[in-house]
Formats: C-alpha cells, sequence, structure tokens
C-alpha cells in the first residue's frame, strides 16, 4: 500500500526504496551494503563522523517518510463512527420493530 502510494506522489523514480528489498540475493546485497558503507571511512575520524550523522539523518528521514505514508487517511475515524452509529441506530430500529 505504501508503494502505491509514494509512486503516486513521486513517480517511479522516487520508489526505488521498494526495489530489491527482499528476494533471492537479499543476503548478499545486505552484505555489500554494509560493507560498502563500513569502508567509506575509518572509525574515529572526522568523515567517520560526518558519515555517520548524515546516515543518522537519511535514516529518520526515510522512517519518517515510511510512516506518513503508512499512516491512516485524517477522515477514517469520522467515517468509522459514522458507520458504527448507523449500524447502532439500525440495530436499535429492527430490536424496537421485533418487540
Amino acid at each position: 500500500m505504501a508503494r502505491q502510494r509514494a509512486l503516486k506522489m513521486c513517480g517511479e523514480d522516487g520508489v526505488h526504496v521498494y526495489k530489491n528489498v527482499a528476494g533471492p540475493g537479499r543476503e548478499k546485497r545486505k552484505a555489500d551494503f554494509i560493507e560498502l558503507w563500513d569502508n567509506l571511512a575509518e572509525n574515529g575520524t572526522s568523515e567517520f563522523q560526518i558519515t555517520e550523522k548524515s546516515s543518522d539523518m537519511c535514516m529518520k528521514l526515510m522512517n519518517a517518510t515510511i510512516k506518513d505514508l503508512s499512516a491512516n487517511p485524517w477522515w477514517l475515524k469520522w467515517v468509522s463512527v459514522s458507520m458504527l452509529a448507523v449500524v447502532g441506530g439500525s440495530i436499535a430500529v429492527a430490536y424496537s420493530y421485533l418487540m
């Protein structure tokens, strides 16, 4: 569901995050990704700290994006309450006619 929302919002070029997440070769892609990021800078250097801060910001923004895409629409609670009222009222009316 989130992929369709992102596709509608950003187009095909904006949904690469959903590509190759699962399936054959996932473990190799994961290992390659970790190796790449581990080799960008030596631990303790200023480059490492910059990379770490940038990665942290990227992950927080990605998590916020995914959370926003998977959130329920603002109107869902109002529709749910309305439907509950209609069903409850229908049951009450049906019960009163049966008694």
